[in-house]
């Protein structure tokens, strides 16, 4: 793949069609040519730009550069570099892709162009990412996830065809010990933070490990929902309300006539946004690095763990807490109360079998 965009004639014409196509999804063909055929003649009305459009298929048909049969070679899609993602971009956008996954997927994407350097796209260029992926000792679900956000870049591409199998996964081992917040540590995590200086992180410790929302849930814990004594969670045109305890529910109260805050989020920088996970993820760490608790343990999804099992101990509802949790398989659930190696052990010298 060239790292640069628009320097030839194909890449001029494989960019218009991808925006057009990023825009009708290709329900009316001839009105992606007509349209195609348009710009095109816009464009050499252009000086600049006509040089670049001295090819003879150009105008003879707008879209016969979508004809792959006769290559698994890309070479009718638009260049892109890690700098040049935009396209991408706005078409995870229409797609109302959230802002995290948008993120991540320009990520893995950016690494995955790096990766094929000069190289066009093709079904073994592909594979010869995924063993590379798997050559750097990620974990399994690391490795497809990447692959998952590849797929999606090659789906925008129309490329389906360079589609590669995820890695599969064998059923879920016993966590390690080290892996797990207990409830020792989070008390302990709550006694760091109990200082008035450190009251907002002290909050943001009891929302994750007593409602057990995802970090980027955090802004839906508005003075609204204080009020309703319910966090209303809105995430991938899906709604879900999880109970606020009626301890939690005044601990927030309090915080926002203390900070006099009106309406909306209340955990906020000071800009009045809605904390950046980079910025909740750094205020765990030291937390618990004073602490003494091992950092492995400290971020918002070991607290949605803790949540998890500690909710699913007491109660053994597993369909109740999926719901909580915003699964929508419940085998997600499941992953969640695994008990630890050391519990197992545990259970078994208590048994007392012989």
């Amino acid at each position: 793949m060239m790292n640069t965009v628009g320097s030839t004639t194909v890449d001029i014409k494989k960019t218009l069609l991808h925006y057009i196509k990023a825009e009708f999804k290709e329900k009316d063909l001839d009105m992606l040519k007509s349209l195609l055929g348009s710009i095109y003649t816009e464009l050499t009305n252009t000086p600049d730009i006509l040089p670049h459009l001295e090819s003879p298929n150009f105008a003879a048909d707008p879209l016969d550069c979508c004809d792959r049969t006769n290559s698994d070679t890309i070479t009718d899609t638009p260049s892109f570099s890690p700098d040049n993602l935009k396209p991408y971009q706005d078409f995870l956008i229409a797609n109302e892709r959230s802002k995290n996954t948008i993120s991540k997927y320009i990520s893995d994407v950016t690494g995955f162009i790096t990766f094929l350097s000069s190289a066009e796209i093709s079904k073994e260029q592909c594979l010869d990412y995924k063993k590379y992926l798997l050559k750097q000792n990620y974990a399994v679900s690391t490795v497809n996830s990447k692959l998952c956000s590849i797929h999606s870049f090659l789906t925008f591409l129309d490329r389906a065809d360079c589609f590669v199998q995820l890695e599969k996964v064998q059923k879920k081992e016993l966590k390690a010990t080290y892996a797990i917040l207990t409830p020792e540590d989070y008390h302990k995590l709550l006694e760091e933070s109990s200082r008035p200086q450190k009251r907002k992180v002290n909050l943001m410790i009891r929302a994750f490990g007593q409602t057990g929302i995802r970090v980027s849930e955090l802004q839906f814990i508005t003075v609204e929902s204080i009020q309703q004594q319910e966090i209303t969670i809105r995430n991938k045109n899906k709604n879900r309300k999880v109970p606020l305890i009626r301890e939690l529910q005044k601990m927030l109260n309090d915080y926002v006539i203390e900070k006099n805050i009106p309406s909306g989020p209340i955990f906020t920088d000071k800009n009045k946004k809605p904390l950046e996970r980079q910025n909740i993820y750094n205020m765990l760490q030291t937390i618990a690095a004073n602490a003494g608790i091992d950092k492995r343990k400290a971020h918002p999804h070991a607290l949605r763990h803790f949540f998890a099992k500690s909710f699913y101990d007491k109660t053994h509802d597993l369909v109740m807490l999926s719901n909580i949790l915003g699964h929508s398989d419940i085998s997600t659930t499941k992953n969640y109360v695994t008990g630890t190696f050391e519990e197992l052990c545990n259970e078994m010298e208590e048994i007392g079998i012989l």
